[in-house]
């Protein structure tokens, strides 16, 4: 058996290396996208809580009934 595969071995390791560089580059490739991916939610992630914060800050120093009052008129337009 094993003198079977070292007599086949001259001629399939092109087939074995290209093989095993395709399965690296999938790997590689897959791993960048995810990465890219989680950098365009943390992103999004980072404006959503950038406006809340400002809305926060806006809110803040008024009375309950006057924010809705604004929000009252905000919501009619």
């Amino acid at each position: 058996m094993v003198s079977f595969l070292l007599g086949i071995l001259p001629t399939i390791w092109p087939y074995l290396v290209a093989g095993i560089g395709g399965l690296a580059a999938l790997f590689f490739a897959r791993r960048s996208g995810v990465k890219s991916e989680r950098a365009k939610q943390a992103q999004a992630e980072l404006r959503t809580r950038e406006k809340a914060d400002e809305v926060e800050e806006a809110i803040a120093g008024r009375s309950a009934g006057e924010n809705r009052e604004r929000l009252k008129r905000w919501g009619r337009k």
